[in-house]
């Protein structure tokens, strides 16, 4: 993802002339957990961008790229990619050749999330619409409360694209992303069979190593962990002025488990995830 959003952000500067960054922050990967409630959240948030913004009424009148009217026809959606490293050797050869000549049409195929899997196409493409249909009755419902009045599409393409906002809200991303039903189950229930290291004690240099707790529980634990080490760290240094040496067995004692746990959540995730 950080490769195409490299590649998104240089043709967007080639397009509009923008030399500033285009992303306000690096990619950050979400944790989907399998709960179909935490699926439909996610897939609801995509589909309802640029009307829960505001800019839009209705999904169909963005002007720009969207995947709601697609996966509502079942169509892939089709555009041009432009092969820049042969256009840059053409270019090095002294060839005067424009970029259309190194255009090449590009298809965009979807596949249902994974909780749908089961449906049919037709059912499928009803269940998109029917979210589709509630997000844009839930903005009518806001507009509606605060008096304001979507954007347009006229008034989008008008716009110019090196402006920039006074002030931009912004929210952490979240971790992960269970369902309130999952994560109240994955609270009180335990993980099975969660690897530990023989002789690895429970507490460590005030350090907790987390044993058959749920990913997302280990992972916060693990955070925590890490904080007090470093905290430790410096209060264990050498008198002489030398940094606690990770050669230390209560220092590689407690980095291994907390690696473990580490290592256990991402495994345990990259399966939840799709």
């Amino acid at each position: 993802m950080n490769v195409f959003n490299a590649k998104v952000a240089r043709e967007v500067g080639r397009l509009t002339g923008w030399r500033d960054k285009i992303w306000s922050r690096r990619y950050q990967a979400i944790v989907i957990s399998h709960e179909e409630a935490a699926q439909v959240e996610r897939l609801t948030y995509v589909l309802a961008h640029s009307v829960k913004e505001n800019l839009v009424a209705r999904v169909e009148e963005w002007p720009g790229v969207h995947a709601g009217p697609a996966l509502i026809a079942g169509k892939p959606m089709e555009g041009v990619w432009y092969d820049r490293s042969r256009e840059y050797l053409a270019r090095m050869k002294g060839d005067d050749a424009g970029p259309e000549q190194f255009a090449e049409p590009e298809v965009l195929s979807f596949v249902q999330v994974p909780c749908w899997e089961h449906l049919t196409p037709e059912q499928y493409r009803a269940r998109i619409a029917g979210l589709i249909q509630k997000i844009e009755a839930d903005a009518a419902a806001e507009r509606a409360r605060t008096g304001r009045q979507p954007l347009g599409p006229e008034a989008i393409r008008q716009q110019n694209p090196t402006s920039q906002p006074n002030h931009v809200k912004k929210s952490p991303a979240r971790a992960s992303t269970p369902s309130p039903s999952g994560l109240a189950e994955r609270s009180t229930k335990r993980t099975p069979g969660l690897w530990r290291p023989s002789g690895m004690r429970q507490k460590s240099c005030g350090m907790e190593i987390a044993t058959r707790l749920s990913p997302s529980a280990a992972f916060r634990l693990t955070c925590r962990s890490f904080e007090k080490f470093r905290r430790h760290s410096r209060q264990q240094d050498d008198p002489q002025g030398g940094p606690f040496q990770p050669s230390d067995p209560v220092c590689t004692a407690s980095s291994i488990g907390d690696l473990a746990v580490l290592f256990h959540f991402l495994l345990t995730s990259s399966r939840a995830s799709y």
